[in-house]
């Protein structure tokens, strides 16, 4: 699946850590430069290409951490299909 550019994309990170209450913080970066520190925020692609959004939750209490990386296809992608007929 690929994205349109010059629309923004929402994306959502959630940390927990079991049987606690902990509160996390969050770094997001993207590929082109973009950054953020919500646990969700949008983010527009302006080129077309393969691109990626990395987050980092941070557990505030143990200090604690996870890293999520995605990747996203923006623009118009041509795909090539060939099958073999007998």
């Amino acid at each position: 699946m690929s994205y349109p550019a010059n629309v923004a994309l929402t994306y959502t990170a959630v940390g927990s850590t079991p049987g606690t209450a902990d509160t996390f913080s969050y770094a997001w970066s993207f590929d082109d430069g973009g950054n953020g520190n919500t646990a969700s925020l949008a983010h527009t692609w302006t080129t077309s290409g393969v691109h990626t959004a990395t987050v980092t939750a941070t557990d505030n209490q143990t200090t604690g951490s996870a890293v999520a990386t995605k990747t996203i296809m923006v623009g118009t992608f041509t795909w090539s299909v060939m099958a073999e007929m007998t």
